[in-house]
Formats: C-alpha cells, structure tokens, sequence
C-alpha cells in the first residue's frame, strides 16, 4: 500500500499555496486565511534554524491549505499584499489637477480641498 503525499488531488489533501520569507509573516497571512473562513497549516517554520544546512529555500515557512480552498485562498493571499489606500486622489475643482489623497489644498494652484474645514 502506498502513502499518499501532501500534494495527491485526493478530496482531503493539502496544497502549498504560499511560501513566507520568515515565520511572523507565514503566521499573519495564516491568521489572515483563518479569519476569512479558510483553515491553513503553517508548515517549515522551525527548519530557518538549519539555514545553511539545507538548501536555500527550503528553510522558509509555508502555508498549506485543503485542496477544496486553494483557490480561495490564493485570491486572499494576492488581496493580503495589494496596497491599501484609505482615500481616494481628488481633482481640483479650480484647475482640474489630480491630487494625492494626503493633500489639503491643490498642488497646482493652492485651493482647498473640498471638504476641508
């Protein structure tokens, strides 16, 4: 009888679906993946004390998750790493400039951001 390994199409297997660069980071997504409804493992972590005794890459930590979810999860991992941004860039009424969110008045022309008090 053979064994099947982690990465068999089997409905109960479990699939890599990310590779960390330390274990805080493996343990956030890991947190992320979980408080969006996906269970995942993190696997690895403690073989970055062997670094330089195995070959490199393989001491990094990932994360793995059930077949059935590795879609789901990929998508949750590429939104995980998109920047955020808070607020939209705005257009100055004035002179039509485009600002960055962060500006109070218009770079171009020095009218107030509509809004601003």
């Amino acid at each position: 009888m053979t064994k099947k390994s982690d990465n068999d199409s089997a409905p109960g297997a479990f699939v890599q679906v990310y590779q960390g660069n330390d274990a805080t980071e493996s343990y956030l997504i890991r947190d992320w993946l979980t408080r969006n409804g996906i269970h995942a493992d993190v696997r690895g972590f403690d073989l970055l004390t062997a670094s330089g005794e195995i070959p490199f890459g393989q001491q990094w930590p990932t994360l793995w998750v059930a077949q059935r979810n590795v879609d789901a999860a990929r998508k949750l991992i590429d939104s995980y790493s998109e920047p955020v941004q808070l607020e939209a860039v705005w257009t100055c009424t004035a002179c039509e400039e485009v600002n960055e969110p962060n500006f109070a008045s218009c770079w171009s022309c020095s009218v107030e951001k509509p809004g601003i008090q």
